[in-house]
């Protein structure tokens, strides 16, 4: 049996009514389909957005303090200039060695073994391990002891 579906037939406010029920269909349509992804894209847009004007915040407050940290800057340099002459520019075994002798003979102590590693190149200073033994009175008893 075929239904023949004729809005001509209906009394006007029967029109009316299938006239706003397709209305709000296609508006629903149309706000699930378009609108509410727009929405969230919107949205996840002001998000970044916001991020990113965070991060030029914290980098304008970072500029302003640019001439600071060049003056700090400056002001290491002239202090690694200063504490230079301090720290010894090559390594010498034979003074370093001389050193150790002096600190271990003031404290009764007696080097039995000195072994210089391998040198560590780090960014601000160079490492340099060295292997020692020392033998010296154990106070309570007397005797001697190795370290």
């Amino acid at each position: 049996m075929a239904m023949n579906l004729s809005l001509n037939k209906l009394p006007w406010y029967g029109q009316l009514g299938a006239f706003f029920v397709l209305s709000l269909a296609g508006a629903g349509v149309f706000w699930n389909y378009y609108v509410r992804p727009a929405q969230e894209s919107l949205a996840q847009r002001q998000a970044q957005l916001d991020t990113i004007r965070a991060d030029i915040q914290r980098g304008l407050a970072t500029a302003r303090r640019l001439p600071e940290f060049r003056r700090q800057v400056v002001d290491l340099e002239a202090q690694l200039e200063r504490l230079r002459p301090v720290l010894p520019s090559e390594k010498d075994v034979a003074d370093l060695l001389r050193r150790i002798q002096g600190m271990a003979t003031q404290s009764n102590l007696t080097i039995r073994g000195f072994a210089p590693q391998a040198v560590a190149t780090r960014t601000m200073y160079v490492e340099w391990p060295i292997g020692l033994q020392i033998e010296g009175p154990i106070t309570t008893s007397g005797a001697s002891s190795s370290v």
